[in-house]
């Protein structure tokens, strides 16, 4: 955490994207879900599915989002069955924007 914000936990975080090192064969599915806001809805934001029997395995993909919450929930999954996938390495571009709820 960056000198002078004081954290437990609960800033409000920009996050921009995510970058993984991904191998296996078939489709990956990514999505972002937030917190469920005071009336119990989830924002739920889809990722550009990932082709791995396609995809460079050269180059780490970037994909990009746009939610500002507290927390977020990121869900990778196949879409098929008898598909198999390894994460060697999963990065999550985010950064404070405020240290809590206005108000």
């Amino acid at each position: 955490m960056p000198a002078g914000f004081p954290s437990k936990g609960e800033n409000i975080n920009h996050f921009a994207g995510v970058r993984l090192r991904i191998l296996g064969t078939g489709s990956v599915k990514l999505k972002f879900l937030t917190l469920p806001n005071n009336l119990g809805i989830k924002k739920e934001v889809n990722l550009v599915d990932l082709d791995l029997n396609t995809l460079n395995q050269q180059r780490e993909p970037l994909k990009k989002t746009n939610i500002t919450t507290q927390r977020a929930q990121l869900e990778i999954k196949t879409l098929e069955i008898n598909e198999i996938i390894k994460i060697n390495r999963l990065v999550i571009f985010a950064r404070p924007v405020a240290v809590n709820f206005p108000g």
